[in-house]
């Protein structure tokens, strides 16, 4: 399976097969992942900006209810390998 981080950019336009998101739960890794995020200071904007800490955040506790989890980071299919 070849996957993609799912940005925010990438659920602004719907998929032609309506394909669901892998959701892979980073309730362990949540707190090292928002600390990687914060040095990457010309990526990340302030609120309300979509990539901003809180709104990247508030999409893996979306994801993670969805899993089930606290937190769950989603990445779409690109292919299916056999």
């Amino acid at each position: 399976m070849v996957l993609g981080y799912d940005s925010p950019e990438d659920r602004v336009w719907p998929s032609a097969d309506g394909a669901r998101p892998v959701l892979v739960d980073i309730t362990g890794t949540a707190a090292v992942k928002g600390a990687a995020l914060g040095c990457y200071v010309t990526q990340v904007h302030e609120d309300p900006h979509p990539r901003s800490l809180q709104k990247i955040r508030a999409s893996d506790q979306a994801a993670g209810a969805a899993l089930g989890t606290q937190a769950a980071e989603r990445f779409a299919v690109y292919r299916m390998v056999f």
